[in-house]
């Protein structure tokens, strides 16, 4: 009765007190977003290609004002993750910046490659796979310099750490073996660079004859590192984990739009997630970026950004004349309700470019901003319509009318830079690689071409030539100094089974023109188990970056084609044929031999009546018998004589 009487009475003080906490009012008010400067901006970039294609670039960017805690050793990071408080920002992400101590990070999930001479200049390019580059921080908690071999370790647990997250395999990048993993030199800028560089852009290419000392001066980065899975392939468990990272994930605003069963049915998928983290030094109180002195900052501020371009068709009663009834946008995505904004975020936009009038038809509730709103991303158009999302449920659609749609984009412009590489030669011994870059515009671009090879492609440095128009200018006897000869040349030789080979080209790329790279290769034979498991199709082999450089600052990084490449391979068929040839031979000479000689029969033997095989199995058995009869036949006389002795 007493255990009775007490269990009531813990079950009525849990109550009590579950009633307590649910009557006080919530501290935390209703708009997140204000909370300590956090705040989370959606956006949606919708261009008609032409009348069968729709571009949809959806962007969310969540802020994080967060303190600068130590976390470079294991033993303080579970206190300095106490220290944080998450309310908008994902604690996966922020947990990973500062676990790992990175300045920057960006991983894309691509699938498709992006048609640069139909649908102009991408948003933010990507290669096909899976690319993921990060900047570390140069300085530990201790305000002393991170080594190379440290910054290596720090690789290898990111990589391991977003492969987890994304549900990807993007712990393979670690592995010197099965990836190409490198630090370019030129090919990526960071934050902190493109700030420093905008100022004296102006004047990049006014003298040619100082550029090279301008352009070593800029390329800086031994924080940075930088690999591609080229065979990776994106998929909606990728995208599942990349949706939770929303404060409303799918349930409102535009996260509502993300179906994966209509996302990945596309001509162009990328899904990238972007973070970077500034330096708040709290004795001046502005922001700047501070990767020398961590000890001045005060507080970060942290940055995500993810972004998702996809390329796909318009959806239409016919296939092959657009219609003329208005399309729902959100039937273009796979889904019904209408679109109402995220109650955690400050803005939710939705914005057409190149569309127009008489092709949209607007809520009501939304139409007091229309032409309000500027797009994030800087982008071209001659007609912009932008407005925001209502906060409450409306039964209205955003509709627009596929035939009312120009052919292409007016404000589409074709690129200035064509890339192309393919492969040359023939047989299972050797071959080469050529790349061509035309320059299509009116100004010099300085050009960045950086490869990374894979180790069984053993790359000769003395095969390397580059023309400009026809014409070698690498190998050449004019003298370096010259606006034709490569203003900056680095070679490094990969080694076996540790690292790829690198190309890293510096060049001025003049109007009009174009330049071709051409390299010759010897495969590697690889042993039986470093083969994938289909060895017919070939290893991939990832595209090479090409960064171009034109005045004012304008910056254009384009990724070449990918290659697949056939290396000299084993019969694979071999191994199978030795197992059972060998089989073979044992069982026709050893088990035959034994089975025959214990179960042939000799002759015929009789015993008294009964008949008696004389096979040798048969003479084991009865002697095994004849043993067992003898031993039986002792026990029972040992026991006669036992009982006379006591008689």
């Amino acid at each position: 009765a007493l255990m009775t009487v007490a269990y009531h009475l813990v079950l009525l003080c849990l109550l009590l007190w579950t009633s307590y906490t649910l009557c006080i009012p919530s501290t935390t008010p209703t708009t997140l977003y204000t909370v300590d400067g956090d705040f989370f901006d959606e956006e949606l970039i919708v261009r008609a290609l032409n009348k069968n294609k729709l571009l949809s670039h959806f962007h969310f960017t969540n802020e994080w004002d967060a303190p600068a805690t130590p976390t470079s050793s294991s033993s303080s990071s579970s206190s300095s993750h106490q220290q944080h408080h998450y309310a908008l920002f994902p604690k996966p992400i922020g947990h990973i910046m500062q676990q790992f101590d990175l300045e920057e990070m960006h991983l894309t999930f691509t699938q498709g490659r992006w048609r640069h001479e139909s649908w102009g200049e991408p948003i933010l390019p990507a290669p096909v796979g899976v690319e993921l580059y990060a900047w570390f921080s140069s300085n530990d908690k201790n305000n002393n310099s991170t080594s190379a071999s440290a910054v290596d370790k720090k690789w290898v647990g990111l990589t391991h750490a977003l492969s987890g997250l994304f549900c990807g395999s993007v712990q393979i990048l670690s592995n010197a073996q099965k990836s190409s993993s490198s630090r370019p030199a030129c090919s990526f800028t960071s934050r902190q660079q493109k700030d420093q560089s905008s100022s004296s852009s102006s004047s990049f290419f006014t003298h040619h004859h100082h550029l090279y000392d301008d352009f070593t001066s800029k390329c800086n980065n031994t924080m940075l590192r930088h690999g591609i899975l080229p065979r990776e392939g994106a998929c909606t468990e990728n995208m599942t984990p990349w949706t939770k990272l929303l404060p409303c994930r799918g349930e409102a605003g535009l996260g509502a739009l993300l179906n994966p069963l209509v996302m990945y049915d596309v001509y162009y998928h990328s899904m990238g997630t972007h973070v970077t983290r500034e330096c708040i030094v709290a004795a001046a109180g502005d922001s700047s970026r501070d990767h020398a002195h961590h000890a001045r900052c005060h507080r970060y501020k942290y940055r995500l950004e993810q972004t998702l371009t996809l390329v796909m068709d318009i959806k239409s009663s016919s296939t092959t004349t657009p219609s003329t009834t208005p399309l729902h946008l959100v039937s273009h995505y796979g889904r019904t309700k209408p679109l109402i904004k995220c109650p955690l975020a400050r803005h939710s936009h939705v914005t057409f470019l190149d569309f127009p009038s008489s092709s949209l038809s607007i809520p009501s509730s939304s139409s007091s901003a229309i032409n309000d709103i500027t797009p994030s991303i800087a982008l071209p158009y001659t007609t912009l319509t932008a407005f925001e999302l209502p906060l409450a449920s409306s039964s209205e659609h955003i509709t627009f009318t596929p035939a009312h749609l120009p052919e292409r984009s007016p404000s589409q412009q074709p690129p200035s830079l064509l890339v192309h590489r393919h492969l040359t030669g023939y047989g299972e011994e050797r071959g080469g690689i050529s790349a061509r870059i035309i320059n299509r515009g009116n100004e010099t671009a300085l050009i960045t071409y950086y490869e990374a090879v894979p180790w069984y492609l053993r790359l000769y440095y003395h095969t390397l030539k580059i023309y400009l128009n026809g014409s070698l200018i690498h190998p050449s006897a004019s003298s370096p100094s010259s606006s034709s000869h490569p203003l900056h040349l680095h070679f490094i030789p990969g080694e076996l089974h540790q690292s790829p080979s690198i190309i890293d080209i510096t060049l001025l790329l003049p109007p009009r023109s174009g330049i071709s790279l051409e390299i010759e290769f010897e495969k590697a034979f690889l042993h039986y188990s470093e083969h994938p498991p289909d060895p017919n199709r070939g290893f991939d082999i990832g595209p090479a970056i090409v960064t171009a450089r034109f005045g004012q600052g304008h910056v254009t990084r384009i990724y070449t084609e990918g290659l697949v490449v056939s290396l000299p391979r084993p019969d694979f068929s071999m191994l199978y044929n030795v197992i059972f040839l060998t089989w073979g031979v044992m069982g026709f000479m050893s088990f035959r031999f034994i089975f025959s000689l214990a179960l042939r029969r000799w002759k015929h033997t009789f015993k008294g009546d009964s008949f008696v095989s004389d096979r040798p199995i048969a003479l084991a058995f009865r002697k095994v018998q004849a043993m067992l009869a003898n031993r039986r036949r002792r026990r029972q006389r040992e026991g006669t004589q036992d009982e006379r002795k006591e008689d």
